[in-house]
């Protein structure tokens, strides 16, 4: 199946892709690549999936990388996650995290995506 993994370079998201391309999945990979994790990139690149580097609060963005992948089905994993930030800036928290949601959904409610799932965690 043709999957979208947002936030698919990050720690959580890396090892979800190296589980969706071992089960026969097409995996593109939208992330933001701000937090250059090269070892997980390297290794999903080289088991077939594919990079789109774009910010999920880029809704043409977003709808590129839906254009080209056409999912049935996405991760959205992609998210500011540094509380401190959340406190300090909580406009732009609330900007990458609902409404780069809000992108993700339309981008996938366009392309007929089957399922969406969004993980989320909370910091403390």
């Amino acid at each position: 199946m043709r999957t979208v993994v947002t936030g698919g370079v990050g720690f959580i998201g890396s090892h979800l892709v190296d589980e969706l391309l071992a089960g026969g999945h097409e995996v593109t990979m939208l992330d933001h690549l701000a937090n250059r994790h090269e070892d997980n990139l390297g290794r999903a690149l080289h088991a077939g999936a594919t990079l789109a580097g774009a910010d999920v609060t880029d809704v043409a963005a977003t709808s590129r990388v839906r254009d080209a992948a056409c999912p049935g089905l996405v991760f959205h994993l992609a998210a500011s996650i540094d509380v401190r930030r959340s406190v300090e800036d909580p406009a732009t928290d609330a900007h990458v995290n609902v409404g780069g949601t809000a992108s993700v959904l339309e981008a996938a409610r366009r392309c007929g995506a089957s399922r969406v799932v969004l993980s989320s965690t909370a910091g403390v």
